[in-house]
């Protein structure tokens, strides 16, 4: 009985070595940050999202979109254009809500609740609930966010409703980005 309890207890006390603290832990639709594009489409796939990718200013990294139909609708994979080997520095998977918004709220908390289990308790936390967003210089476009920063990287779960002036869907996207897109997405792009 003593080896048994010994057991048991080990086996708890070990229970949060397994929860991740890496980016890279993390995946969306079986595609991870650090691996390449050429792991889960062809050049000729690649090639052509390219073509329709968004550049940010300078074309330090590039935001090339994929329709899965999956868990999500689009595939938002950051790379830098100039890479070869397309490694991917975000990714992040939408579902567009056209119609009401509102069902995109109760949504983020339960995929935040379904992240936070997988956490360690040294990740730091940080929840916005319907702020501007820093695109829209008018104020109308909002957001609200759970945000998880790890040591390599960063966890978003967000909802977005846009001003009707922007072409832009009103979205649930779920987000991971290594540190080095995570510092540009902060300090430069906008």
């Amino acid at each position: 009985m003593r080896v048994f309890l010994a057991v048991l207890v080990l086996f708890f006390s070990l229970q949060s070595w397994t929860k991740a603290d890496d980016i890279r832990d993390f995946q969306i639709e079986g595609i991870t940050i650090g691996n390449s594009l050429f792991d889960h489409f062809s050049e000729e796939e690649i090639k052509r999202e390219m073509n329709n990718a968004f550049y940010y200013e300078g074309k330090k990294f590039a935001n090339i979109f994929f329709d899965i139909y999956k868990t999500y609708e689009f595939l938002q994979i950051a790379i830098k254009p100039d890479d070869k080997n397309y490694i991917i520095h975000g990714i992040s998977g939408q579902i567009h809500y056209q119609n009401n918004i509102n069902e995109c709220y109760p949504k983020i908390k339960e995929i935040a609740s379904d992240i936070e289990i997988q956490l360690s308790n040294d990740v730091n936390k940080n929840f916005v609930n319907k702020q501007k967003h820093p695109y829209d210089k008018s104020g109308k476009s909002i957001y609200s966010s759970y945000e998880y920063t790890l040591e390599n990287g960063n966890i978003m779960v967000q909802c977005f409703d846009w001003d009707k002036k922007y072409p832009y869907a009103d979205k649930l996207m779920v987000s991971f980005k290594n540190e080095i897109y995570n510092k540009f997405l902060s300090e430069e792009a906008y």
